[in-house]
């Protein structure tokens, strides 16, 4: 319990505990990869206009593989920035809020069921009069009735 204690007297982090400078967020990862893409297309698009021109090959091939890795890379780039959260992965709602400025309650949410001191408990014997699972009759219990009536 001591260390729920300190947690909620941190706000929500653990002593210690202090944010990361560097969060990994959608957006940063969207731009890393189409940066990603791109680095690759210039390592493989000059060896393959090579390979091209050496095997007198066509070289519309090239320039689809030019369009192709640019065309990949600016729209990964663009997808990340106009539809990516900016908001950090892994983090906790506290360290979010904290992150963000939006931290307006360091407090625990209202309280919102019964406490125990109200709960009263059923009478005693009360449920096996009701319940019709109290003696379960067999399967063969209602054949038996029926025939003995007859």
């Amino acid at each position: 319990m001591t260390g729920v204690a300190e947690v909620i007297s941190n706000d929500g982090r653990l002593p210690g505990h202090t944010l990361k400078k560097n969060f990994k967020t959608p957006r940063k990862q969207g731009v890393k990869q189409g940066a990603f893409i791109f680095i690759i297309g210039l390592v493989f698009v000059p060896i393959w206009i090579l390979f091209l021109v050496a095997s007198n090959g066509p070289v519309e091939l090239g320039v689809a593989a030019v369009i192709f890795f640019l065309g990949a890379m600016i729209l990964r780039i663009a997808y990340a920035l106009l539809f990516q959260s900016s908001d950090a992965v892994g983090m906790t709602p506290a360290e979010s809020s904290i992150l963000h400025g939006t931290n307006s309650q360091p407090a625990l949410p209202p309280q919102t069921s019964v406490p125990a001191d109200v709960y009263t408990a059923p009478g005693v014997g009360s449920w096996k009069e009701t319940s019709d699972l109290a003696h379960p009759g067999s399967v063969t219990d209602s054949t038996t009735k029926h025939l003995s009536k007859q």
